[in-house]
């Protein structure tokens, strides 16, 4: 299906302020920041490094999702997590949800119904 008229002159009015942001120091932050993600990512929640995880790299986890951003205290977050589901038993959960061989359904909800704590959710869904 073809832009309308009005859809074109949306996107074109757009793009002032497109080519202002990919110019700014706000951008290349952003753009860094999403580097350092991939990097801190791919190696924590590798299938080594899940069993590697430590509770302090299990919170740098959590704390970075976007569903914590409007915590101001992650870390009572984190701690109330992993009161409910210690780190020991949560991390063959989390191996099986990124690393497991059934279906992405069936491991999302594997994961979801083996957890305790309403919490868990926000993990799932970001």
């Amino acid at each position: 299906m073809p832009l309308t008229i009005n859809q074109k002159e949306s996107i074109a009015n757009f793009i002032p302020a497109y080519l202002n942001y990919i110019a700014s120091q706000e951008y290349a932050d952003d753009v860094q920041d999403k580097e350092n993600r991939i990097v801190v990512y791919g190696e924590l929640l590798s299938a080594a490094g899940i069993s590697r995880m430590t509770e302090l790299e299990f919170g740098q986890v959590v704390s970075s999702l976007w569903s914590y951003a409007m915590w101001g205290n992650k870390g009572f977050l984190v701690d109330d997590l992993l009161r409910d589901n210690p780190l020991e038993q949560l991390k063959p959960k989390l191996h099986k949800l990124l690393w497991g061989n059934e279906t992405l359904v069936e491991r999302y909800n594997n994961f979801r119904n083996s957890c305790n704590y309403n919490r868990i959710a926000i993990i799932c869904s970001s």
